[in-house]
């Protein structure tokens, strides 16, 4: 299952009560991390929101936001928290006796721009709570959707790099007999041409030892069978980009100690290919949950 850490999704909402908008964003992240951002005295919606959140994402940084006003007769209302504003009356009352010099009067618009003191919306009825958990859920398919078809692009990219590794490995494979062959007839003509004679018993055991440092099926074996493993893991119906980010690491290992034992252009080359393609996936397993 290949879903993306990146996705967005945006619902926007209005009724003859309220109008307002859900938005869910999300980039890759090692763990889950969910922030929900609503108006104050609405945690109520906050906790379900994280909960439903929660049953479909288990890694990236989520950001989720409503916004919300309450419609009355046609026009937007701002609620005042009444409450708050005597308490920060009172409390100013109670600074302006302790000092000693006169203060100047505080008007009604700063007691309205403290925090606490006006609400977007009045306490949430009932149904409108479910209104809003309505479209909620509607922006978390939404959301869902957009993780998934993302997800199946980054299959599709993986699923061709990793034809092209194997494409890769399949050639060294082939080739190996021929660099082996071509290798072992340079090191006996450099030893010809030293004209002194020989110790042939020396020169076939010189030429084992060669053949053992030129042999890399250890590598490409183990290059095929991690290939085949990130094959299958897009069959997994679980998140799978930790495993696959785990694969590339093994493969990179795999490609860089052909590399280090190669003697050859072609095997040479084909290990600088496949940590090209190695590194390309990597890059795109970083947004894979």
């Amino acid at each position: 299952m290949t879903n993306s850490m990146t996705s967005f999704a945006r619902t926007d909402f209005e009724n003859a009560d309220i109008c307002g908008s859900w938005e869910i964003k999300s980039v890759n992240h090692r763990f889950c991390d969910i922030a929900i951002r609503v108006p104050e005295d609405n945690q109520t919606i906050a906790n379900k929101a994280r909960e439903s959140i929660g049953t479909i994402v288990k890694r990236g940084k989520i950001d989720c936001t409503l916004r919300v006003s309450l419609i009355k007769g046609g026009t937007e209302t701002t609620h005042i928290n009444e409450n708050a504003a005597k308490s920060l009356v009172s409390a100013m009352e109670r600074v302006c006796a302790l000092m000693t010099t006169p203060s100047r009067n505080v008007s009604p618009l700063e007691i309205l721009t403290w925090p606490g003191v006006v609400n977007d919306v009045e306490p949430l009825t009932n149904s409108i709570a479910s209104y809003l958990l309505t479209n909620f859920e509607r922006t978390l398919e939404q959301f869902a959707v957009s993780r998934a078809n993302e997800g199946q692009k980054l299959e599709s990219i993986i699923k061709k790099q990793l034809t092209k590794m194997e494409a890769q490995v399949s050639y060294i494979k082939e080739r190996i007999p021929d660099i082996i062959r071509s290798m072992t007839k340079l090191h006996e003509a450099r030893l010809s041409e030293l004209g002194k004679e020989l110790d042939h018993g020396r020169i076939e055991q010189e030429s084992a030892i060669l053949i053992s440092k030129l042999d890399i099926k250890e590598e490409l074996d183990r290059l095929s069978i991690h290939i085949q493993e990130a094959s299958s893991v897009f069959d997994r119906q679980e998140p799978i980009g930790r495993r696959l980010d785990f694969l590339m690491q093994e493969l990179n290992r795999e490609a860089n100690t052909i590399g280090s034992k190669s003697v050859h252009v072609d095997t040479t080359g084909a290990s600088i290919e496949l940590k090209v393609l190695i590194e390309q996936v990597r890059e795109q397993v970083q947004n894979v949950e």
